[in-house]
């Protein structure tokens, strides 16, 4: 019996078939070059579409966010065991009469502003005791003896006690110009409105009036 070898079947030499092998192999691989192309071209897509995506939703969620905290109304909420405690709003119906009230003072406006005021408000401008018609007539004199009355540096917020208690604050910066001799006068101020209900039942004003006081009695 004769063995026959793969050289006498095929008429190749064995090197010639390793090489034939080799050749389909490449060729094979050249085969899968453009679906690996095509196939990561499409994940390329797919992951630059879900970027944008997330893109525009993480724009969305930041313009939200800011939006909320540029809310000025927001309440801060502190121990309700507290009476002392509570909660400060600001830009709401009770800062806003306070802002309406003292820019009527700097305007020579006060009587505009009384029915914001109870029957029997009182008023402590440096603890003297006064009612609205007083204050109206007092504050509305100072106008005689100075020209561009303003306010400037406002904060007013207004502050919600656990008791019940309901006051706005208000802090500022008060200039005007002698008419006697022109020079600027400038005071820091503090003022407070205590609330019932709608109405304001007790103000406190409170700033230094020395320089104030001299140029009213010259």
């Amino acid at each position: 019996m004769h063995l026959i070898t793969a050289q006498k079947v095929t008429g190749l030499n064995p090197v010639e078939v390793t090489i034939g092998k080799s050749t389909s192999l490449v060729s094979l691989i050249i085969s899968f070059v453009p679906y690996l192309v095509n196939m990561l071209f499409r994940m390329f897509v797919y992951i630059y579409g879900n970027l944008k995506i997330m893109k525009k939703i993480f724009l969305f969620l930041l313009v939200s966010i800011l939006m909320i905290s540029c809310d000025t109304t927001v309440k801060i909420q502190t121990d309700m065991n507290d009476p002392m405690s509570g909660y400060m709003v600001g830009n709401d119906e009770k800062s806003n009469a306070m802002i309406q009230f003292t820019k009527a003072y700097q305007e020579n406006n006060i009587s505009n502003t009384k029915s914001i005021f109870a029957d029997d408000v009182v008023f402590n401008v440096n603890d003297a005791k006064m009612t609205f018609d007083e204050v109206n007539e007092g504050f509305s004199l100072g106008h005689t003896y100075f020209d561009n009355i303003k306010h400037s540096d406002v904060h007013v917020a207004t502050m919600y006690y656990n008791d019940g208690n309901v006051f706005t604050n208000y802090w500022y910066t008060w200039t005007a110009t002698s008419k006697k001799n022109k020079t600027e006068l400038t005071l820091r101020g503090y003022c407070w409105f205590k609330w019932k209900d709608d109405k304001v039942i007790e103000v406190y004003n409170a700033f230094d009036p020395t320089a104030y006081s001299v140029e009213m009695s010259n």
